[in-house]
Order: C-alpha cells, then structure tokens, then sequence
C-alpha cells in the first residue's frame, strides 16, 4: 500500500513528533483498516465501528481513515450510523 506519509498533524512538537513516530506504522495500520472494512462489504463500517474491531486507539484509526479516503481507495457512503455515544457517523466502503 502506498503511504505517502500523509499522516495529519496540528503542527506542534509534540504532534509532530507523534506523527513521525508513526511512520514505520502507516502500512499495517492502513491493512488493518481496509481488511476490516473490505470485509464488511457494501454493509460499510463507521470509524467507531473500526476502532473497536482492530482495537486501533481513535487517533490513529480517524487519521488512517482520513488518509484512505483522501487518496481514493475509501469513500463515504453518504450513510450514518450512531457511534458507542449515540452520535451519528459516516459510513465507509472500500472505493
């Protein structure tokens, strides 16, 4: 999978750093995000819903989905779903 380490940041040190400690990561986090919802098929998933199936803290999760969407190879299905806090969220599918 092509990262091109689009990994968003605020643009402190802090965040920085964090998105740079990320890098060696990018790629099995964004497998892990596309198989989880490759496998769910035209049913999409919402980020809540992938989080809690691959356990990736939200941070990550939300940023790997951001990215995907961004370079095409996820798309919002124009769906909502209620998240774990009763707040409705996209629903994905892989493009």
């Amino acid at each position: 999978m092509n990262t091109t380490l689009d990994i968003p940041t605020n643009g402190t040190d802090t965040s920085n750093a964090a998105a740079k400690s990320m890098e060696p990561h990018l790629e099995r986090c964004e497998r892990m995000v596309m198989d989880c919802v490759r496998g769910w098929g035209d049913d999409g998933l919402t980020t809540d819903m992938i989080e809690m199936m691959t356990g990736l803290p939200h941070q990550n999760c939300s940023a790997r989905v951001y990215s995907l969407v961004k370079r095409g190879l996820l798309r919002d299905t124009g769906q909502r779903r209620p998240t774990r806090t009763g707040r409705m969220a996209r629903v994905y599918v892989c493009a």
